[in-house]
């Protein structure tokens, strides 16, 4: 019998589900080890080339979009060099910040809170704190956690399911630096017991990525074609990204209610995709 929701320490059964489901063999998984196999690396150039070359590989598996700002990548790792040339140093100096927030490296703050790159225009492009914290995230070996809006909405959701009490602030929507964010997932981290950023990170990304009707990197290819052929069966008809996104998650909600997806997915994915499906319920009836 799972915890509730209510229960705070109920999101350490979900936070291991999402883990394993994740970790088996899927497209995340594989992903994942790639970045970090580029991390352990010693690659014998200078170190901006060096850094240059993860925050790319970065950027185009998780479609961080830095291709769209004019030198905005060279500027995030001139950021990051000036800080240190030292991965052993920058690992401790973002794992200091992350312990202890509020007294924290004003190098590393700064770091999330400058502008890199420009329009075509001239014009200065924004902050980038999703790839700077994936960074760290990979380069912490794990133990930073990522910005991510995925991981805010699920963060939000969360958060109004909790007791009263549990000191957690909620985050603003959509794109845009919160500065609320590190205080509060960290805090998360430690009132679920979690007390892991990889996988707290994996819980509320899944979460997201469910609720969005987003599968393909969970399943594998068979998998997928097999989920989608009855949704689309003119596989030829023109649907927008978000369109398609939404009719598979609608379908597999009905699909749930009537217990008939166990030839896609096994009883943990089906248990967390009812976990999730069940809150969104919820905040439909508000």
């Amino acid at each position: 019998m799972t915890k509730s929701v209510k229960d705070v320490k109920g999101l350490e059964h979900y936070a291991n589900i999402a883990e394993r489901i994740l970790n088996n063999d899927t497209g995340y998984s594989k992903g994942k080890k790639i970045i970090s196999d580029i991390f352990e690396k010693d690659i014998k150039e200078t170190p901006s080339d060096t850094v240059i070359f993860r925050l790319t590989v970065i950027d185009n598996y998780y479609s961080t979009q830095m291709k769209m700002r004019l030198f905005g990548i060279k500027e995030i790792a001139d950021k990051i060099l000036e800080i240190s040339k030292d991965d052993k140093d920058l690992s401790g100096r973002f794992t200091k910040f992350i312990r202890n927030i509020d007294n924290s490296e004003e190098k590393i703050l700064s770091l999330f809170e400058d502008k890199y790159g420009y329009w075509k225009t001239g014009k200065e492009y924004g902050i980038s704190p999703s790839i700077i914290s994936k960074y760290a995230y990979f380069l912490t070996g794990y133990r930073f956690p990522i910005y991510d809006n995925l991981v805010k909405e699920s963060y939000n959701d969360i958060k109004e399911k909790l007791d009263k009490g549990n000191e957690l602030e909620s985050l603003s929507k959509g794109q845009g630096y919160d500065e609320l964010y590190f205080k509060n997932v960290s805090r998360l981290n430690k009132i679920s017991g979690i007390n892991d950023f990889d996988k707290l990170d994996m819980l509320l990304w899944l979460m997201g990525k469910i609720n969005y009707g987003s599968f393909s990197l969970i399943l594998d290819k068979n998998e997928y074609l097999e989920l989608v052929k009855p949704i689309f069966p003119n596989k030829f008809e023109k649907v927008g990204s978000r369109d398609a996104d939404k009719k598979i998650r609608d379908y597999i909600e009905k699909k749930l209610n009537k217990g008939s997806l166990n030839d896609i997915f096994n009883d943990e994915t089906i248990e967390f995709i009812e976990f999730c499906f069940k809150k969104r319920s919820k905040n439909k009836k508000k």
